[in-house]
Formats: C-alpha cells, sequence, structure tokens
C-alpha cells in the first residue's frame, strides 16, 4: 500500500485535517473542489477508512486520520526542508582550493585582485591558474580538475551543456612603439596594421582569430614574425620600433602605464572581445563555486 501512496493525496490531507472542509483546503491548495474530493476519494480508497465524516459544516476526522496526521505532517515538513536545503560557503572559515581556467587577457588584468581579494579572508583559500586552451572544458569541469572557466563568447569552443554567464566586453587595441605615426592621431587604420610585421600574442586566442576575420574582410593580410604564449615579451619587442600588437584594450591600458609604447584604437572598426564564465551544471549549486563566481562578476565590474 505505502509504495502506491501518492505523495499529492499526502498533502491533500494534510490541509484537509487543519481545515476540515473541502472549499477551504481547495483554496489553499490553488485546486478545484472536483480534484480535492476525488483526491479525498481515491486514499479513502487506499487506506479503507472514510478518513473525514461530514458533521454538520465540518469534516470531522476519523480516528485513523487522527492517528496518522502528526506523522504525516512531520513527514511533509522534512520533504521540504530537504527540497529547500542548501550547502553554505563561509570564506572567512571554511577552507578551499579553487581551480580556474583563464585566457591571457584575463590572467593579466584580473587575476591580481581576484588573489589579493582571496587574500583577505586568509591563507586557508587558495587559487590556481591554469592557461585556457582548446578544449570544451565539459570533461575538465565534471571531473572537478578545474571549478570554473572563463572563456570566450560566441567562440564555440565551449561545451553547449555548460552553465555560461556574460563576465564583460573588451575591444581589440593595437601597441606600437610611440614613435609610430598613424594619419589619425590615437587611431590606426586596417591599411596602417599590415604596415609592419605583427607579434602573435597566443599560443590559442579566439581574440587573434577576430582579427584575422578583420583582414580577410578587407582582403588584407598581415604579417606574423612571431608568435609568444604570453604578453610578457610585447614591450621590449614595441620598443624597437619595428612590430605591432593586438590585444585586448584592458591590457593595453595596462602596459601603456609601465612601458614607453602606445595604444591605438581602431576608431568605428572597432573589434569586441566578450568573456564569460562557464561551470558545470553538477556545480551549479555549489556553494564555494558560486561565491567564487561572484567574486570574479564582482572584480570586473569594479576594475
Amino acid at each position: 500500500m505505502y509504495s502506491k501512496l501518492d505523495l499529492n493525496l499526502l498533502r491533500v490531507f494534510n490541509v484537509l485535517i487543519q481545515h476540515r472542509n473541502v472549499t477551504q483546503a481547495a483554496q489553499k491548495l490553488h485546486l478545484s473542489q472536483s480534484t480535492v474530493s476525488h483526491a479525498l476519494a481515491r486514499l479513502r480508497n487506499q487506506l479503507d477508512d472514510p478518513l473525514f465524516v461530514q458533521v454538520g459544516r465540518e469534516m470531522q476526522p476519523t480516528e485513523k486520520a487522527l492517528l496518522m496526521a502528526p506523522a504525516i505532517q512531520q513527514a511533509l515538513l522534512l520533504i521540504q526542508q530537504g527540497v529547500n536545503s542548501q550547502a553554505s560557503f563561509d570564506p572567512t572559515q571554511n577552507a578551499k582550493h579553487f581551480r580556474l581556467a583563464v585566457g591571457g587577457a584575463m590572467e593579466h588584468t584580473y587575476i591580481a585582485p581576484l588573489i589579493q581579494y582571496l587574500g583577505e579572508f586568509g591563507s586557508h583559500l587558495r587559487l590556481d591558474i591554469f592557461e585556457l586552451t582548446n578544449s570544451d572544458y565539459e570533461k575538465e569541469l565534471e571531473r572537478k580538475a578545474i571549478d570554473l572557466v572563463i572563456g570566450f563568447a560566441g567562440s564555440g569552443h565551449l561545451s553547449p551543456k555548460l552553465v555560461k554567464t556574460h563576465l564583460l566586453s573588451n575591444p581589440l587595441s593595437c601597441l606600437s612603439s610611440s614613435n609610430f605615426t598613424t594619419k589619425k592621431q590615437g587611431e590606426i587604420s586596417a591599411k596602417e596594421l599590415v604596415s609592419l610585421p605583427h607579434i602573435y600574442t597566443s599560443s590559442w586566442g579566439h581574440s587573434q582569430q577576430l582579427i584575422d576575420q578583420y583582414f580577410a574582410q578587407r582582403q588584407l593580410t598581415r604579417k606574423i614574425a612571431a608568435q609568444v604564449p604570453t604578453f610578457a615579451a610585447v614591450p621590449g619587442l614595441l620598443m624597437g620600433g619595428n612590430y605591432l600588437v593586438m590585444v585586448p584594450k584592458m591590457v593595453a591600458d595596462q602596459l601603456c602605464q609601465l612601458y614607453p609604447i602606445k595604444q591605438l584604437t581602431l576608431g568605428t572598426d572597432e573589434i569586441n572581445v566578450s568573456y564569460e564564465i562557464a561551470q558545470h551544471p553538477l556545480t551549479s549549486h555549489d556553494a564555494a563555486i558560486n561565491w567564487l563566481k561572484q567574486a570574479i562578476l564582482d572584480i570586473c565590474q569594479k576594475t
């Protein structure tokens, strides 16, 4: 008999035992009177007891109904608590080793503020950064080798099964030596962009693919002088005056503050790179990972 019981019937019983009136019970449950009456009939049949008997204007519970009521009420309350239960994460108390995969631009710009923020809570929070690779990251996130990935939106490299949240958009800029001149101050045209060889600043990067598409649409081809995995070699190469480099503006802003190089925009031809945070559906309710995710969103918004 227990295996045949419908949980919805017990919900109807629980409300009836409180209100002892079919009309009021139906209103409480947002059901029709006929639906509640039908549910009561099924429960009577399964339990072989009338459960409620009409006495005047009130439905009086039988002895069996009174015996059942406390246990059913407690069981339904436990089920509700179980469904609503959520794990918590307290960064001031709980130790956690986070793993995050990011592209070079994000690492160069936002990781230091993120590590500093985690450090404010103590040494029990650790963050390991992995270089973004040409992977869909479904398997890495599924086996929890990585907690979150900051990838490129619209690039198609992240698995469609992942849960994604928009992080930020950033235009691409051109970096050059301080002596490089263009027709329009502060801007560089497509033809001027191919006047010098370029340094390709990624082992794999969506932004570089966007630049190649930009030139292809204008029937232009840039020359690649070298390919480097990070931005570390860029300032030294640019100061010689022989190369150009296309990087996200957030990277260009920082490098121009530190080195005697300048930044040139593409004007109305602006190329935007959008970034998103991805996580696996298995961890969509993980309190610690969601805390880190919100911290990244907040830092990117403030920085």
